[in-house]
Protein backbone atom coordinates (compact mmCIF):
# COMPACT_ATOMS: atom_id res chain seq x y z
CA UNK A 1 0.00 0.00 0.00
CA UNK A 2 1.72 3.42 -0.60
CA UNK A 3 1.54 6.79 1.63
CA UNK A 4 -1.33 8.31 -0.12
CA UNK A 5 -3.24 5.04 0.75
CA UNK A 6 -1.99 4.58 3.86
CA UNK A 7 -2.66 8.58 5.33
CA UNK A 8 -6.19 8.01 3.99
CA UNK A 9 -6.62 4.86 6.48
CA UNK A 10 -4.86 6.95 9.40
CA UNK A 11 -7.37 10.02 8.95
CA UNK A 12 -10.16 8.28 7.87
CA UNK A 13 -11.64 8.22 12.08
CA UNK A 14 -10.82 11.99 12.22
CA UNK A 15 -12.63 12.73 9.06
CA UNK A 16 -15.57 10.70 10.88
CA UNK A 17 -15.36 13.30 13.79
CA UNK A 18 -14.74 16.11 11.85
CA UNK A 19 -17.85 15.34 10.20
CA UNK A 20 -19.71 14.50 13.62
CA UNK A 21 -19.10 18.13 14.49
CA UNK A 22 -22.54 19.52 12.89
CA UNK A 23 -23.82 16.23 15.80
CA UNK A 24 -26.26 18.38 18.46
CA UNK A 25 -29.26 18.18 20.70
CA UNK A 26 -32.11 20.36 20.30
CA UNK A 27 -31.49 21.97 23.76
CA UNK A 28 -28.24 23.43 22.92
CA UNK A 29 -30.57 26.07 21.08
CA UNK A 30 -30.44 27.96 24.88
CA UNK A 31 -28.33 29.79 26.20
CA UNK A 32 -25.10 27.34 25.93
CA UNK A 33 -22.92 29.10 27.66
CA UNK A 34 -24.65 29.49 30.98
CA UNK A 35 -25.27 26.16 31.27
CA UNK A 36 -21.96 25.09 29.94
CA UNK A 37 -19.98 27.11 33.13
CA UNK A 38 -23.05 27.24 35.67
CA UNK A 39 -20.42 25.07 38.08
CA UNK A 40 -17.17 26.89 36.85
CA UNK A 41 -14.98 27.48 39.73
CA UNK A 42 -16.75 25.24 42.22
CA UNK A 43 -14.18 22.57 42.13
CA UNK A 44 -11.29 22.82 44.74
CA UNK A 45 -7.87 23.18 43.72
CA UNK A 46 -4.75 20.96 43.24
CA UNK A 47 -1.54 20.80 45.63
CA UNK A 48 1.30 21.16 43.26
CA UNK A 49 4.01 22.32 45.85
CA UNK A 50 5.91 19.10 45.42
CA UNK A 51 6.46 20.04 41.78
CA UNK A 52 7.52 23.87 42.85
CA UNK A 53 9.96 22.36 44.95
CA UNK A 54 11.82 20.00 42.12
CA UNK A 55 11.65 23.65 40.72
CA UNK A 56 13.77 25.34 42.99
CA UNK A 57 15.91 22.77 42.94
CA UNK A 58 16.69 22.09 39.40
CA UNK A 59 16.99 26.48 38.87
CA UNK A 60 19.46 26.26 41.90
CA UNK A 61 21.69 23.62 40.24
CA UNK A 62 21.21 20.98 42.61
CA UNK A 63 19.21 18.62 39.54
CA UNK A 64 22.68 16.59 39.18
CA UNK A 65 21.99 14.66 43.19
CA UNK A 66 18.96 12.93 41.82
CA UNK A 67 16.46 12.06 38.67
CA UNK A 68 14.40 14.82 38.61
CA UNK A 69 12.56 13.64 35.66
CA UNK A 70 11.54 10.38 37.40
CA UNK A 71 10.51 12.24 40.27
CA UNK A 72 8.77 14.71 38.30
CA UNK A 73 6.76 12.00 36.59
CA UNK A 74 6.18 10.47 39.59
CA UNK A 75 2.75 8.07 39.10
CA UNK A 76 3.47 8.25 35.30
CA UNK A 77 6.28 5.44 34.83
CA UNK A 78 3.74 3.71 32.11
CA UNK A 79 5.83 6.92 29.82
CA UNK A 80 9.09 5.49 30.51
CA UNK A 81 8.87 1.85 29.12
CA UNK A 82 11.59 0.56 27.15
CA UNK A 83 9.22 -1.02 24.45
CA UNK A 84 9.07 1.64 21.73
CA UNK A 85 6.16 -0.36 19.98
CA UNK A 86 3.45 -1.52 22.13
CA UNK A 87 0.18 -3.22 20.74
CA UNK A 88 -2.90 -1.43 21.64
CA UNK A 89 -5.15 -4.34 21.89
CA UNK A 90 -5.32 -4.95 25.26
CA UNK A 91 -8.83 -5.15 26.95
CA UNK A 92 -7.87 -2.61 30.01
CA UNK A 93 -7.91 0.48 27.16
CA UNK A 94 -11.45 -0.11 26.71
CA UNK A 95 -13.79 1.57 29.14
CA UNK A 96 -16.24 -0.69 31.81
CA UNK A 97 -18.25 1.33 34.18
CA UNK A 98 -20.16 -1.13 36.36
CA UNK A 99 -22.52 1.50 37.82
CA UNK A 100 -24.21 2.22 34.63
CA UNK A 101 -24.96 -1.41 33.37
CA UNK A 102 -28.05 -1.18 35.57
CA UNK A 103 -28.68 2.20 35.24
CA UNK A 104 -31.84 3.42 32.48
CA UNK A 105 -29.55 6.02 31.26
CA UNK A 106 -29.29 5.01 27.67
CA UNK A 107 -27.37 8.27 26.43
CA UNK A 108 -24.63 7.46 29.01
CA UNK A 109 -24.60 4.18 27.59
CA UNK A 110 -24.44 5.22 24.25
CA UNK A 111 -21.14 7.59 24.94
CA UNK A 112 -19.70 4.26 26.57
CA UNK A 113 -20.22 2.37 23.54
CA UNK A 114 -18.69 5.79 21.35
CA UNK A 115 -15.75 5.74 23.36
CA UNK A 116 -14.87 2.18 22.76
CA UNK A 117 -16.10 2.22 19.09
CA UNK A 118 -13.41 5.13 19.32
CA UNK A 119 -10.57 3.51 20.86
CA UNK A 120 -10.43 0.19 18.93
CA UNK A 121 -10.84 2.60 15.45
CA UNK A 122 -7.72 4.64 17.02
CA UNK A 123 -5.90 1.73 17.78
CA UNK A 124 -6.11 -0.69 14.91
CA UNK A 125 -4.95 2.63 12.72
CA UNK A 126 -1.50 2.26 15.18
CA UNK A 127 -1.07 -1.27 14.51
CA UNK A 128 -1.90 -1.56 11.33
CA UNK A 129 0.82 1.65 11.04
CA UNK A 130 3.43 -0.87 12.93
CA UNK A 131 3.24 -3.33 10.20
CA UNK A 132 3.21 -1.20 7.33
CA UNK A 133 6.43 0.80 8.59
CA UNK A 134 7.77 -3.10 8.63
CA UNK A 135 8.28 -2.89 12.51
CA UNK A 136 6.55 -6.45 13.18
CA UNK A 137 5.07 -9.06 11.08
CA UNK A 138 1.77 -9.14 9.55
CA UNK A 139 1.02 -12.07 12.07
CA UNK A 140 2.04 -9.81 15.21
CA UNK A 141 -1.05 -7.34 13.80
CA UNK A 142 -2.97 -10.57 13.26
CA UNK A 143 -2.67 -11.38 16.69
CA UNK A 144 -3.51 -7.91 17.85
CA UNK A 145 -6.49 -7.61 16.13
CA UNK A 146 -7.43 -10.41 17.45
CA UNK A 147 -7.58 -9.93 20.56
CA UNK A 148 -9.76 -6.93 20.49
CA UNK A 149 -12.64 -7.13 22.69
CA UNK A 150 -15.31 -6.57 20.05
CA UNK A 151 -18.48 -8.05 21.73
CA UNK A 152 -18.29 -5.22 24.81
CA UNK A 153 -21.04 -2.82 23.55
CA UNK A 154 -24.49 -1.98 25.42
CA UNK A 155 -25.50 -1.77 21.97
CA UNK A 156 -26.25 -4.50 19.70
CA UNK A 157 -26.08 -2.80 16.73
CA UNK A 158 -22.65 -1.43 18.02
CA UNK A 159 -21.37 -4.69 18.41
CA UNK A 160 -22.31 -6.38 15.64
CA UNK A 161 -20.77 -3.23 13.12
CA UNK A 162 -17.57 -3.72 15.14
CA UNK A 163 -17.47 -7.44 15.36
CA UNK A 164 -17.86 -7.74 11.49
CA UNK A 165 -15.12 -5.53 11.08
CA UNK A 166 -12.99 -7.31 13.02
CA UNK A 167 -13.98 -10.44 11.06
CA UNK A 168 -13.35 -8.59 8.13
CA UNK A 169 -9.95 -7.89 8.59
CA UNK A 170 -8.96 -11.67 9.90
CA UNK A 171 -10.62 -12.82 6.83
CA UNK A 172 -8.24 -10.36 4.86
CA UNK A 173 -5.22 -12.36 7.18
CA UNK A 174 -6.01 -15.57 6.06
CA UNK A 175 -5.71 -14.46 2.32
CA UNK A 176 -1.43 -14.08 2.46
CA UNK A 177 0.97 -12.53 4.61
CA UNK A 178 0.44 -9.02 2.71
CA UNK A 179 -3.13 -8.92 2.59
CA UNK A 180 -4.14 -7.89 5.72
CA UNK A 181 -2.38 -4.25 4.68
CA UNK A 182 -5.10 -4.48 1.22
CA UNK A 183 -6.87 -1.78 0.39
CA UNK A 184 -10.11 -3.24 0.91
CA UNK A 185 -9.42 -3.14 4.64
CA UNK A 186 -9.40 0.88 4.24
CA UNK A 187 -12.56 0.73 2.03
CA UNK A 188 -14.14 -1.31 4.64
CA UNK A 189 -13.03 0.92 7.86
CA UNK A 190 -14.50 3.83 5.22
CA UNK A 191 -17.83 1.57 5.73
CA UNK A 192 -17.75 1.04 8.87
CA UNK A 193 -17.59 4.64 10.57
CA UNK A 194 -19.70 5.80 7.81
CA UNK A 195 -22.58 3.21 9.69
CA UNK A 196 -21.26 4.68 13.28
CA UNK A 197 -23.26 7.93 12.54
CA UNK A 198 -26.68 6.44 13.67
CA UNK A 199 -24.58 5.36 16.95
CA UNK A 200 -23.86 9.00 18.38
CA UNK A 201 -24.84 9.69 21.74
CA UNK A 202 -27.58 12.29 20.88
CA UNK A 203 -29.70 13.59 18.26
CA UNK A 204 -28.16 13.98 15.19
CA UNK A 205 -29.41 16.60 12.55
CA UNK A 206 -28.85 18.12 9.30
CA UNK A 207 -28.63 21.77 10.46
CA UNK A 208 -25.23 22.52 12.45
CA UNK A 209 -26.33 26.49 13.21
CA UNK A 210 -27.10 25.26 17.14
CA UNK A 211 -23.56 23.73 17.23
CA UNK A 212 -21.84 26.61 15.67
CA UNK A 213 -22.92 28.94 18.45
CA UNK A 214 -21.82 26.12 21.29
CA UNK A 215 -18.58 26.37 20.04
CA UNK A 216 -18.99 30.36 19.94
CA UNK A 217 -19.85 30.85 23.30
CA UNK A 218 -16.99 28.08 24.78
CA UNK A 219 -14.38 29.70 22.67
CA UNK A 220 -15.42 33.27 24.23
CA UNK A 221 -15.40 31.59 27.83
CA UNK A 222 -12.67 30.65 27.86
CA UNK A 223 -10.86 33.51 26.02
CA UNK A 224 -11.88 35.39 28.41
CA UNK A 225 -11.35 33.48 32.01
CA UNK A 226 -8.45 34.24 33.58
CA UNK A 227 -7.24 36.10 30.33
CA UNK A 228 -6.55 39.18 32.19
CA UNK A 229 -4.22 37.49 34.82
CA UNK A 230 -2.68 35.10 32.30
CA UNK A 231 -1.93 38.37 30.68
CA UNK A 232 -0.01 40.09 33.62
CA UNK A 233 1.81 36.97 34.30
CA UNK A 234 3.57 37.41 31.08
CA UNK A 235 4.40 40.79 31.61
CA UNK A 236 5.95 39.74 34.62
CA UNK A 237 8.36 37.11 32.91
CA UNK A 238 10.55 39.16 31.97
CA UNK A 239 12.90 36.22 31.70
CA UNK A 240 12.66 32.64 30.34
CA UNK A 241 13.50 31.03 33.26
CA UNK A 242 10.97 33.47 35.58
CA UNK A 243 8.18 32.52 33.59
CA UNK A 244 7.99 28.98 34.89
CA UNK A 245 8.37 30.03 38.31
CA UNK A 246 5.74 32.62 37.58
CA UNK A 247 2.96 30.29 36.24
CA UNK A 248 4.02 27.35 38.67
CA UNK A 249 3.48 29.47 41.80
CA UNK A 250 0.27 31.52 39.95
CA UNK A 251 -1.17 27.72 39.33
CA UNK A 252 -0.59 26.91 43.29
CA UNK A 253 -2.45 29.90 44.41
CA UNK A 254 -5.39 29.79 41.69
CA UNK A 255 -9.01 30.31 43.49
CA UNK A 256 -9.99 27.26 42.15
CA UNK A 257 -9.20 23.65 39.36
CA UNK A 258 -11.21 25.46 36.67
CA UNK A 259 -8.70 28.23 37.71
CA UNK A 260 -5.56 26.37 37.91
CA UNK A 261 -6.64 24.68 34.38
CA UNK A 262 -7.10 27.82 32.23
CA UNK A 263 -3.71 29.24 33.54
CA UNK A 264 -2.08 26.19 32.66
CA UNK A 265 -3.52 26.30 29.11
CA UNK A 266 -2.62 30.38 28.86
CA UNK A 267 0.79 29.08 29.87
CA UNK A 268 1.17 26.61 27.34
CA UNK A 269 -0.93 28.01 24.90
CA UNK A 270 0.37 31.60 24.20
CA UNK A 271 2.62 33.25 21.58
CA UNK A 272 4.89 34.31 24.63
CA UNK A 273 5.17 30.47 25.04
CA UNK A 274 8.29 28.59 24.67
CA UNK A 275 9.51 24.70 23.99
CA UNK A 276 12.20 25.39 26.97
CA UNK A 277 9.39 25.29 29.23
CA UNK A 278 8.04 22.11 27.74
CA UNK A 279 9.77 20.09 30.96
CA UNK A 280 6.88 21.87 33.40
CA UNK A 281 3.95 22.27 31.35
CA UNK A 282 3.27 18.68 31.02
CA UNK A 283 3.99 17.85 34.96
CA UNK A 284 1.73 20.17 35.79
CA UNK A 285 -0.51 18.97 33.50
CA UNK A 286 -0.54 15.35 34.40
CA UNK A 287 -1.36 16.23 38.11
CA UNK A 288 -4.26 18.33 36.94
CA UNK A 289 -5.63 15.59 34.96
CA UNK A 290 -4.88 12.95 38.07
CA UNK A 291 -7.32 14.61 40.31
CA UNK A 292 -10.55 13.32 38.59
CA UNK A 293 -11.97 16.41 38.24
CA UNK A 294 -13.86 18.29 35.56
CA UNK A 295 -13.61 21.30 34.03
CA UNK A 296 -14.78 22.44 30.98
CA UNK A 297 -10.78 23.16 30.08
CA UNK A 298 -10.00 19.48 31.14
CA UNK A 299 -9.72 18.05 27.19
CA UNK A 300 -7.48 21.23 26.42
CA UNK A 301 -5.42 20.40 29.29
CA UNK A 302 -5.00 16.35 27.98
CA UNK A 303 -3.81 17.76 24.39
CA UNK A 304 -1.30 19.96 25.32
CA UNK A 305 -0.14 17.41 27.78
CA UNK A 306 0.32 14.90 24.85
CA UNK A 307 1.93 17.27 22.74
CA UNK A 308 4.28 18.32 25.14
CA UNK A 309 5.48 15.67 26.71
CA UNK A 310 5.86 14.01 23.33
CA UNK A 311 8.15 16.93 22.56
CA UNK A 312 9.95 16.91 25.19
CA UNK A 313 10.31 13.29 26.14
CA UNK A 314 9.17 11.40 22.77
CA UNK A 315 10.84 12.78 19.40
CA UNK A 316 9.09 14.11 16.61
CA UNK A 317 10.21 12.19 14.09
CA UNK A 318 8.40 9.04 12.20
CA UNK A 319 10.60 6.56 14.73
CA UNK A 320 10.53 8.00 17.51
CA UNK A 321 9.24 6.58 20.96
CA UNK A 322 5.40 7.41 20.81
CA UNK A 323 3.74 5.64 24.16
CA UNK A 324 -0.41 5.98 22.67
CA UNK A 325 -0.69 3.41 25.51
CA UNK A 326 0.12 5.49 28.16
CA UNK A 327 -1.73 8.66 26.29
CA UNK A 328 -4.95 6.42 26.15
CA UNK A 329 -4.63 5.16 29.73
CA UNK A 330 -5.10 9.32 30.34
CA UNK A 331 -7.70 9.94 27.19
CA UNK A 332 -10.15 7.00 29.11
CA UNK A 333 -9.37 8.77 32.55
CA UNK A 334 -10.46 12.37 31.06
CA UNK A 335 -13.18 11.01 29.12
CA UNK A 336 -14.55 9.15 32.24
CA UNK A 337 -14.39 12.19 34.98
CA UNK A 338 -16.19 14.24 31.97
CA UNK A 339 -18.97 11.17 31.78
CA UNK A 340 -19.55 10.81 35.28
CA UNK A 341 -20.01 14.90 34.77
CA UNK A 342 -22.53 14.61 32.41
CA UNK A 343 -24.51 12.21 34.19
CA UNK A 344 -24.95 14.70 37.62
CA UNK A 345 -25.01 17.44 35.47
CA UNK A 346 -27.42 16.63 32.71
CA UNK A 347 -27.77 20.42 31.39
CA UNK A 348 -24.22 21.19 29.93
CA UNK A 349 -24.37 20.52 26.73
CA UNK A 350 -20.18 21.70 26.55
CA UNK A 351 -19.22 18.24 28.49
CA UNK A 352 -21.34 16.07 25.73
CA UNK A 353 -19.29 18.15 23.15
CA UNK A 354 -15.55 17.64 24.60
CA UNK A 355 -16.43 14.13 24.97
CA UNK A 356 -16.69 13.45 21.45
CA UNK A 357 -14.07 15.92 20.36
CA UNK A 358 -11.72 13.53 22.74
CA UNK A 359 -12.87 10.60 21.33
CA UNK A 360 -12.18 12.16 17.73
CA UNK A 361 -8.34 13.15 18.30
CA UNK A 362 -6.31 10.36 16.65
CA UNK A 363 -3.53 8.19 18.48
CA UNK A 364 -0.30 10.46 17.84
CA UNK A 365 0.54 8.22 14.46
CA UNK A 366 3.61 8.10 12.33
CA UNK A 367 2.19 8.88 9.00
CA UNK A 368 -1.20 11.45 8.28
CA UNK A 369 -1.76 14.59 7.38
CA UNK A 370 1.90 16.07 8.31
CA UNK A 371 4.51 15.30 5.52
CA UNK A 372 8.02 15.79 7.64
CA UNK A 373 7.65 13.56 10.71
CA UNK A 374 4.87 12.29 13.61
CA UNK A 375 1.54 13.79 13.81
CA UNK A 376 2.62 15.76 17.08
CA UNK A 377 2.09 19.06 15.06
CA UNK A 378 -1.42 19.07 13.75
CA UNK A 379 -2.28 18.03 17.51
CA UNK A 380 0.16 21.52 18.41
CA UNK A 381 -2.43 23.34 15.69
CA UNK A 382 -5.39 22.22 17.25
CA UNK A 383 -4.19 22.46 20.91
CA UNK A 384 -1.46 25.12 21.25
CA UNK A 385 -2.25 27.39 17.89
CA UNK A 386 -1.18 30.89 19.69
CA UNK A 387 2.53 29.67 20.13
CA UNK A 388 2.53 28.57 16.52
CA UNK A 389 1.25 31.77 15.80
CA UNK A 390 4.15 33.48 17.36
CA UNK A 391 6.66 31.03 15.03
CA UNK A 392 4.36 32.06 11.64
CA UNK A 393 4.61 35.83 12.62
CA UNK A 394 8.50 36.10 13.45
CA UNK A 395 8.71 33.96 10.07
CA UNK A 396 6.46 35.41 8.10
CA UNK A 397 6.11 39.09 9.16
CA UNK A 398 2.48 37.60 10.68
CA UNK A 399 1.08 36.73 7.06
CA UNK A 400 -0.02 33.77 8.59
CA UNK A 401 -1.50 34.99 11.61
CA UNK A 402 -5.24 35.58 10.22
CA UNK A 403 -5.24 31.85 8.74
CA UNK A 404 -4.62 30.26 12.25
CA UNK A 405 -7.30 32.35 13.84
CA UNK A 406 -9.41 30.97 11.21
Amino acid sequence: MDKGKWNIVLGSWYMLLVALMSVNCSSCKSDASDEMFANLGKEEKVDISDIIDIYKKCAEGHSDSFDYQDVLFKGCEELHGDDMYVFQADADYLLKLPEFDSTDNEEIKKFVDWYNCGIILNNMNSDLELGWREICSSADVEDAVRKYDTKQFYSDGMRSMMTGMQRKIMDKANEGEDSIFSESITEYMFEVMADAEEYVPFDYVTDSAAVAMLIEQADSVKRCYCREKIDSLWNKGAKEDECVSIFLNAIQEAASFDEQCALLCGWANNENSDYVQDAWIPAVAYRLMCADKYSPFLEMVWGIWRCTYQKAYGGMSRDSSIPNEAYNLMRRRVFTTALRYVAENPADQYARFMMLDIVGDPNLNRFGEFMFGNQTPIEEMKYMYERLRHLFNSGNNGSESEDLDE
